[in-house]
């Protein structure tokens, strides 16, 4: 399994929802899939959508463990030998999604092996 909180930035959406919810004015995380993609992974706040999303990940699992927040996905066949330079967690509010935190990675999956991430 591969883990990336290095070189990610939480996006503005996240930090307001991240902030209502320090405050008692809480809504629901709805983290239902994440994004894989090949385009320009500048890390940047400011972002809304990923630049060149290849396919999108559902959620395996979601653990939540002293505070800490971890999801799975599988990355499949499908993306075997295909570079990835962007994930994308995405949150979903009254049925849109929002880009929650982007990460800037460099990875090809294997052709011949299976792959959590």
């Amino acid at each position: 399994m591969v883990k990336y909180l290095d070189n990610t930035v939480y996006t503005n959406h996240a930090l307001r929802k991240i902030c209502e919810n320090l405050v008692g004015d809480y809504e629901r995380f709805e983290f239902l899939h994440v994004r894989v993609g090949s385009g320009d992974s500048t890390l940047s706040q400011d972002r809304t959508q990923m630049s060149a999303p290849l396919y999108t990940l559902r959620i395996k699992e979601t653990t939540y463990n002293d505070g800490i927040v971890t999801i799975i996905c599988e990355i499949p066949p499908e993306l075997a030998d295909v570079p990835i330079t962007e994930i994308g967690l995405f949150d979903t509010v009254l049925g849109v999604d929002y880009l929650f935190s982007y990460s800037k990675v460099e990875l090809t999956k294997p052709s011949d092996l299976g792959y959590e991430l």
